[in-house]
């Protein structure tokens, strides 16, 4: 695929909201600093993307100033802004990857423009992260519980795999640790001996969270599951069958983050999906000698907030001086997709950007994975609902955008129309997703249900639910035909039609994809144009971030003070 086309930033239109804040931050610090509005307001452009930076080494992807052109552009960012930056008494200068405290409400590392307070996260962030690595766990501080917590003897044990035991032991015995591996590797699984074996020195305080209702659901759900597996020791099983998930957000809310504070052994699940100012705020409460243990899959999409968190903290395998290369444990046996499994195959293959493995698999087409190639919008709608009526009403087609010709929006205003006549109301077997976290009910955002009638009216029926909810108590909520790939992270269906649109877009990236690929059980279906194909593989999701550097220079500093 050819590299975009590098526009004038003048021809990109920054948010509203940042170029508001930007006249309203350089009017208030500085009678001069109307000279760095442009670099604040793309800095503040960038913060709403996701990024904690402003890289001028990056280009900037935004909307084209002219408002009928529905394509976002790519810019480089002017570096004759960089000297401006430089002699602003509101703008401190650092060298890259710092850890000292900084005054001015901006900051200048290298070529990177930092709001203050990400680079405050940032710095805390990884000083937390390498002093907890330094550690070993409370409940191994002991030398009576220095045994290994996995006895391969054990009963129980034997299903376990070399890696699961080895992310035990390391989540066992330190203050922090990073569990990473793709679906069907058995993280819960870990998360749940990691539990057991806590609980057999004494630990009882344990505190399970996630950044989406939905996550935190499918994990209690999980974890009591494993609670009544024979291998599991028979005092711990009731620990495990009555622990109750939460999201991260409201673990640090309620009562000023009181279940973290209080947790000895605390298990974070998603962890791709959590951003740095959650992430700052879970370590700031956690113990000091608690013992945190990160669970997630680097490869997939990340957090809808500023940073890329666990993307920045996973070490890469040339990085053996990194502070978290001890703690960090890679799953690499598959439990669900197997050596020879195709969408295992495919999955991997798109990991690592490898445009024509893929290419290779999908155009050799077999049982469990098939591409349909099309060329218009039109044909993206029409061949993915044709998809789902071959595979049942069980499918679900999971778009790569929400708005647009091809969008999950337009895509269920189809399917609707062919299946109930349009309706804007329920009909029988109408599939919803929920929109809100709901206490009344219990349901979570991105729960999905099935409509029906009965007796006395209509209710929708979810999966884990054991009653039927009146439609009048449920709560936002729409139609679930298709999803955007976003919405079904941490979800699994049976067989998934994967609806790219036709024409490439800065959206489509190997996350995205991988993502979607990785949400089925058993069958999987592309439907996409080969640009918006190999856009997917060949884009990888770049958040600007200084966090991996401040990590090393975490870890030199201490060296240093040692």
């Amino acid at each position: 695929m050819t590299s975009r086309t590098r526009e004038p930033i003048s021809k990109l239109q920054v948010e509203s909201a940042a170029a508001w804040l930007s006249r309203r931050l350089c009017g208030l610090i500085d009678g001069n600093a109307p000279s760095i509005e442009a670099p604040v307001s793309w800095c503040l452009h960038q913060w709403m993307q996701g990024h904690t930076c402003l890289d001028f080494s990056k280009s900037i992807k935004a909307r084209p100033v002219d408002a009928g052109s529905a394509e976002e552009l790519e810019a480089n960012i002017p570096r004759e802004w960089l000297p401006i930056l430089r002699e602003s008494p509101c703008v401190g200068s650092a060298s890259v990857g710092s850890m000292g405290a900084m005054t001015p409400p901006l900051v200048l590392e290298g070529e990177k423009l930092f709001l203050r307070r990400c680079r405050d996260h940032e710095v805390a962030v990884a000083h937390m992260l390498a002093d907890r690595a330094k550690h070993n766990a409370a409940s191994c501080s002991g030398a009576d519980r220095a045994s290994d917590p996995v006895d391969d003897k054990s009963e129980g044990r034997a299903g376990l795999h070399a890696t699961q035991r080895k992310a035990i032991h390391v989540a066992c015995t330190h203050r922090i640790s990073l569990i990473t591996g793709g679906p069907g590797t058995g993280k819960t699984t870990v998360a749940a001996r990691v539990i057991e074996a806590m609980y057999s020195r004494g630990v009882r305080s344990v505190l399970l969270v996630a950044p989406t209702g939905k996550a935190a659901a499918r994990l209690q759900e999980t974890i009591r599951l494993l609670a009544r597996d024979a291998g599991v020791a028979e005092s711990a099983r009731e620990t495990l069958a009555s622990l109750e998930a939460q999201t991260l957000a409201g673990a640090i809310v309620r009562q000023r983050g009181e279940a973290i504070r209080r947790a000895d052994l605390v298990i974070v699940d998603e962890t791709s999906m959590i951003d740095l100012e959650s992430m700052h705020e879970l370590l700031k409460l956690a113990k000091p000698n608690a013992s945190v243990v990160m669970l997630g899959d680097a490869h997939q999409l990340v957090s809808v907030e500023a940073g890329s968190v666990l993307t920045d903290i996973v070490p890469r395998d040339t990085d053996t001086n990194h502070p978290l290369h001890a703690v960090h444990v890679a799953l690499t046996h598959n439990f669900r997709f197997g050596d020879t499994s195709d969408v295992g195959r495919l999955a991997s293959a798109v990991a690592r950007g490898a445009v024509s493995e893929v290419i290779e698999l999908l155009e050799s087409g077999t049982q469990s994975v098939t591409w349909t190639q099309v060329n218009s919008s039109a044909d993206v709608v029409d061949q993915s609902e044709r998809k789902r009526r071959a595979f049942g009403d069980h499918a679900r087609i999971l778009c790569g955008h929400r708005h647009g010709p091809d969008g999950s929006i337009r895509m269920n205003q189809v399917i609707v129309g062919r299946v109930a006549g349009g309706s804007t109301g329920h009909f029988e077997g109408r599939p919803i997703l929920v929109t809100v976290n709901d206490p009344n009910t219990g349901l979570n955002n991105g729960d999905t249900g099935v409509m029906h009638r009965e007796v006395h009216g209509w209710v929708a029926s979810f999966p884990g639910h054991p009653n039927p909810i009146r439609a009048e108590q449920l709560p936002a909520h729409e139609t679930a035909y298709a999803m955007t790939i976003h919405k079904t992270q941490g979800s699994e269906y049976p067989d998934v039609i994967i609806a790219l649109p036709a024409a490439a877009s800065p959206v489509l990236t190997r996350e995205l994809l991988y993502t979607g690929i990785t949400r089925t059980k058993k069958n999987l279906t592309i439907v996409s144009s080969r640009d918006s194909l190999v856009a997917c593989i060949t884009q990888s999701l770049d958040r600007a971030s200084g966090l991996r550097e401040r990590l090393v220079a975490a870890a030199l500093e201490r060296s240093l003070q040692s």
